[in-house]
């Protein structure tokens, strides 16, 4: 007695997972026979009736064979002495735990299995370096004395825009060419009296001629922003004036020739939607600003779909082709072709293929948060892997890790390798327009 009460207990899980499967199969086949006793109630030839009756046949054999596949692998690998541990581990139907990521057998030591025709690029501090997708042609593309923040390619995919720190770069990737565009212009004794400063919304336009960009200064006392645009042929800036209250982005639209910005409406009990933008646009020629529109709106940006409508198409699909340090650190990522990589609340990396079939692939480490506080350095700690983004062809995943560097992981077969030794972030690339209509 003792024994039959240690084998539920070992194999508690197995069991409900079997019985699961089973009454499952059952109903598949409860279905298919009164699809069959529906069919051959049709007066039908009797060849008719008895490929019919064929047919459902292998599609009960075939649903069987299936919740066989789904069930059996529960028996090949326990991973969890107790129910309630293997309960947490059985994820939807994915009831197979694997083991943790050995980095010393499972990580390959190469990319070169990756079949994307794809040259990445990644900021490494101080770096912008660019790679090929199977770990080929490793190139430091610039060099900066401060930190690079963000880039941006222009459409002509010909040159990039370079924000770091304390200045804004132009690079031309054929010539190999770097031009200063602007700084912050703080000396050492303005830093040392609190004054601060970054330049942020960069925009190209859709002929890639020019771009606009902000420069903003502040301290405790005051504040400064101005918006300039650059002209490339001419290699001159220009500073915009005649904007309507605090700007904090502006948008070109395809034409080049306006520039789009919103502003905050009153709100009141007349919508329902919690912002009322304000469109304004600013004209190159007159360099004057005028309002276009008011739109409710669920979020504070740019209505691209609801200008269209009005006659106004603007240039949006610029934004595939920036990359900057905010919001890289995202757990979860989708591809364009409607693939998911995640990971959940116990740490496992999973990838969904199809709607809610996840796959869990690897139980990801922990490594000590870098805190001012010692006492709270080893408090939880932070995941191992980071900056998970999505390749072009939703074929391949690329993550920075804590230790080895850049990684590469195929989510359909497992697969991962070690892009780069060097650790990165902000991964991009360029990709020609016409690849994403």
């Amino acid at each position: 007695m003792l024994s039959i009460f240690k084998f539920v207990d070992t194999y508690s899980l197995e069991i409900f997972v079997v019985v699961f499967y089973f009454f499952m199969g059952l109903a598949v086949v409860f279905v298919f026979s009164q699809i069959r006793r529906y069919l051959t109630s049709i007066p039908l030839s009797r060849l008719v009736n008895q490929i019919v009756g064929v047919l459902v046949l292998i599609g009960q054999v075939i649903c069987l064979l299936f919740a066989l596949y789904l069930g059996l692998p529960v028996f090949l690998e326990r991973g969890h002495k107790t129910f309630t541990e293997r309960m947490k581990a059985w994820d939807g139907l994915n009831v197979v735990k694997r083991k943790p990521l050995d980095f010393t057998t499972e990580i390959l030591a190469t990319t070169d299995w990756v079949r994307e025709d794809l040259t990445i690029y990644f900021i490494s501090d101080k770096k912008l370096v660019s790679i090929r997708a199977d770990g080929s042609d490793k190139k430091v593309v610039f060099s900066a004395p401060t930190p690079i923040r963000e880039y941006h390619f222009s459409e002509d995919g010909a040159s990039l825009l370079i924000v770091t720190q304390d200045a804004l770069y132009q690079h031309f990737i054929k010539e190999q060419k770097d031009v200063l565009i602007d700084t912050l212009g703080l000396s050492s004794e303005n830093i040392k009296k609190g004054f601060k400063g970054v330049i942020d919304g960069v925009q190209w336009a859709q002929d890639s001629k020019k771009f606009c960009y902000q420069i903003a200064r502040w301290s405790k006392l005051s504040s400064q922003e101005r918006w300039y645009i650059y002209d490339v042929a001419a290699k001159s800036k220009e500073e915009i004036r005649g904007l309507s209250g605090r700007v904090t982005s502006l948008t070109w639209d395809k034409q080049g020739e306006n520039l789009y910005y919103l502003l905050p409406g009153l709100t009141g009990m007349a919508y329902v939607d919690p912002y009322i933008i304000n469109v304004h646009r600013l004209s190159l020629k007159t360099f004057q600003s005028e309002f276009v529109m008011k739109i409710p709106s669920e979020e504070f940006v740019l209505p691209l779909d609801q200008l269209k409508e009005k006659g106004i198409d603007l240039y949006g699909e610029g934004k595939r082709l920036s990359f900057g340090r905010a919001g890289e650190k995202g757990s979860l990522q989708d591809s364009p072709q409607g693939y998911r990589i995640g990971i959940d609340k116990f740490d496992h990396l999973y990838y969904i293929k199809f709607f809610w079939w996840r796959k869990r692939l690897y139980k990801i480490p922990r490594v000590p948060t870098i805190s001012d506080v010692p006492r709270y350095q080893y408090r939880g700690g932070e995941l191992a892997i980071k900056h998970l983004r999505w390749l072009p062809s939703g074929r391949y995943v690329i993550m920075g890790h804590y230790f080895f560097g850049i990684l590469i992981l195929e989510p359909a077969s497992a697969k991962i390798g070690i892009l780069d030794n060097e650790r990165g972030c902000t991964f991009g690339w360029y990709t020609p327009l016409k690849m994403i209509h």
